[in-house]
């Protein structure tokens, strides 16, 4: 199944949702189920058409999250509107390659089991690329599906014990039991 037009702008319209899961908003509860809707707009058996998607959804979720850079570089550091503008575009762009590699990989390596494939492989996978793009080319960890859940949230519980990682893998494995339940 390609993706249809109609699910782009799905992707673009959850990505841009995504805000709500942080500050000021803070309704991190519907992490999970905004990554399982996403999940479930993505053909199931083409590791590049959804490695594509997810890119889509991760690139308008980064622009949608990270606006106030150019507010920074431009109003704040001075920097010209032309040179602010594609420095703010070329960040979430960037940074949209971790999850779409993720989803990439997961596909590529789930040898067809979905209990395999969305409780354990994608989770993993989602946290380490995560845990990547904090720290390739000086990082930039801002953002993370884990800190959605901060301050008060069940799942920030694992924060203290295991690190804001843990948190991301619970979010992921949580959104992964999501599609398992609609999918079965």
């Amino acid at each position: 199944m390609p993706i249809t037009l109609s699910r782009y702008g799905a992707l673009i319209l959850l990505g841009a949702l995504s805000v709500v899961l942080f500050a000021p908003f803070r309704q991190g509860y519907l992490a999970p189920c905004l990554l399982a809707a996403v999940l479930l707009l993505l053909p199931r058996h083409n590791a590049a058409q959804a490695g594509r998607g997810i890119y889509l959804w991760a690139l308008s979720a980064y622009c949608a999250n990270f606006y106030w850079i150019y507010h920074s570089l431009h109003d704040i550091a001075g920097l010209p509107a032309v040179f602010a503008i594609p420095l703010v575009a070329l960040l979430p762009a960037w940074l949209a390659l971790f999850p779409a590699a993720a989803l990439y990989f997961t596909y590529r390596l789930s040898w067809r089991n979905p209990y395999w494939q969305w409780l354990l492989a994608f989770p993993s996978l989602w946290t380490f690329f995560d845990w990547m793009r904090g720290w390739l080319l000086t990082g930039f960890s801002w953002g993370g599906l884990g800190y959605s859940q901060i301050p008060n949230w069940p799942l920030a519980g694992l924060a203290p014990l295991f690190g804001i990682y843990a948190v991301t893998w619970a979010v992921v494995a949580s959104a992964g039991a999501l599609v398992l339940l609609w999918q079965h």
